[in-house]
């Protein structure tokens, strides 16, 4: 995190340098509107501009990333929940199974000691 820091300080001494080198004024066209502005003003402005786009991709970039997040977290908690469900069934499902073998045993024991009579 530090490292970014010294590259945007880095980054913005430079920025500073070269608008400070370039104080003529220029005229600026767009359409049918003229205007004369200083080269410093013009610099720093476009810098501006560009550093707040990329906030502003990267910001609905990161709430893409969150509400993807939330929707998959959603998900995991609905599909936890059917594993513990089924897991729940599965259990079930064993104790009766065992109790059928038991009576299947009592059984067979009961008619083993009838037929020895």
């Amino acid at each position: 995190m530090q490292i970014y820091l010294i590259l945007a300080l880095l980054f913005s001494l430079l920025i500073a340098t070269f608008a400070i080198q370039n104080t003529a004024v220029v005229t600026i066209s767009f359409l049918f509107w003229e205007r004369p502005v200083s080269l410093v003003l013009l610099i720093l402005g476009s810098v501006a501009i560009g550093a707040l786009t990329m906030f502003l991709l990267g910001a609905f970039k990161s709430l893409g990333f969150l509400r993807k997040q939330k929707e998959l977290t959603s998900t995991n908690n609905k599909l936890n929940a059917k594993i513990m469900e089924l897991e729940k069934k599965i259990s079930e499902l064993e104790v009766e199974q065992e109790k059928e073998n038991m009576d299947e045993q009592e059984q067979i024991l009961v008619s083993g000691e009838q037929s020895e009579q």
